[in-house]
């Protein structure tokens, strides 16, 4: 009897035994794999070597092409650089850049430096974003990266002699997207990206502004971007309404492509010479009242007349508008990462707004849109 008993315990102990170490290993912290560990360093030396990254912008180059495709000499100093050494003054900054020596800064009140022995303190070639600054020292606070254009490219700029130029990149903390708009978007405002009426589908121009601020993101890796959807009641709620009378006339004509068994009918048109019927049809399907005839029966309405009072009965109500203002955040935020190749971890997209867009001075928006703000 005291084997049986004891043999009855052992799984039941055993089972016990196995339960508590479970629960040992799911309290402790899991211990980092080898890979793991090196995927990690990996991704910190990344980093690190992306605040050293020497990209131009375009304010320098006076193009959007890689220096790579250029026949042009240029020298950055990153704004990891500056942060490392502290510079006091342009001097400084350019210390380690090859054929810059320092001219006559007159008495320490003028930034002056000579580029391949051409140069003066007054010749003009120091600038900040690609224009001549009047400012006798160009360094401060607000400067990001400092670049020099080498050569007779100075002419791009108006200066004569072949030394080149040198130019103070600012950073964006200031009207951030009209700064990004001169470096890499050719001069357009990039805080907006306009969509078509009723629809969430990336347009020409707002794929245009992506592709610039794509560029910027890549280029500045510690940026962030947040991505807010608008949706405006006056111009988008009409363009939902026709977007619903459409699918339904669509549907319609699927139903009888594949009544005729026709297999692929996902991407459906109507053509006009379908429409009046299948709207006719779509119509007299509907349960509102329709206009009566001296008997009692609906009456055949003209196109135009049943098309309104179709729209008319379609509700299109703020929650609508809401959902089309996330829809386009998400469509912004999906061609940055399928086709800017951003990560989509630098990406917040913020709850969607409705209303008309308040008029700026000197900026066009659209009442249907997309707004960027940085982090």
């Amino acid at each position: 009897k005291r084997k049986a008993a004891s043999a009855t315990r052992t799984p039941v102990r055993r089972a016990q035994a196995a339960a508590s170490r479970q629960r040992e290993r799911n309290s402790a912290p899991a211990t980092p794999t080898a890979s793991e560990l090196a995927a990690a360093r990996a991704a910190a030396l990344n980093e690190a070597k992306l605040g050293y990254r020497a990209m131009p912008s375009q304010t320098t180059l006076r193009s959007g092409a890689s220096p790579l495709d250029t026949s042009q000499t240029v020298n950055v100093v990153p704004e990891q650089v500056l942060k490392d050494q502290l510079p006091r003054n342009l001097d400084d900054a350019l210390v380690n850049v090859s054929g810059i020596t320092q001219a006559n800064t007159l008495a320490g009140t003028q930034d002056a430096v000579m580029r391949r022995g051409f140069g003066d303190n007054r010749d003009g070639s120091i600038m900040r974003n690609g224009l001549p600054l009047v400012q006798g020292r160009s360094l401060n606070a607000a400067v990001e990266s400092v670049e020099v254009l080498k050569g007779p490219a100075s002419l791009l700029y108006g200066i004569m002699d072949p030394g080149g130029i040198v130019n103070t990149i600012s950073k964006a903390v200031t009207a951030p997207f009209a700064l990004l708009g001169n470096l890499f978007g050719g001069g357009k405002e990039l805080s907006t990206a306009p969509f078509d009426a009723g629809s969430h589908a990336v347009n020409t121009e707002a794929e245009e502004r992506l592709k610039a601020i794509a560029k910027a993101l890549s280029e500045r890796p510690a940026l962030k971007l947040e991505i807010t959807g608008w949706a405006d009641p006056d111009t988008d709620r009409p363009a939902l309404k026709r977007a619903a009378l459409n699918r339904k006339l669509r549907a319609l004509k699927a139903k009888d492509l594949a009544a005729r068994n026709v297999s692929n009918t996902d991407n459906v048109t109507v053509t006009p010479q379908e429409y009046p019927a299948l709207l006719a049809r779509a119509y007299k399907a509907e349960k509102f009242d329709k206009p009566k005839n001296a008997i009692g029966f609906a009456k055949d309405l003209p196109v135009p007349d049943m098309e309104k009072l179709m729209l008319d009965s379609t509700t299109v109500g703020n929650d609508d508008l809401t959902a089309l203002g996330n829809q386009r955040a998400q469509a912004v935020e999906q061609w940055l990462i399928t086709n800017g190749k951003i990560p989509g971890e630098r990406m917040f997209i913020v709850a969607a707004k409705t209303g008309a867009p308040v008029a700026q001075e000197g900026k066009e928006v659209s009442p249907g849109r997309v707004d960027f703000s940085l982090r």
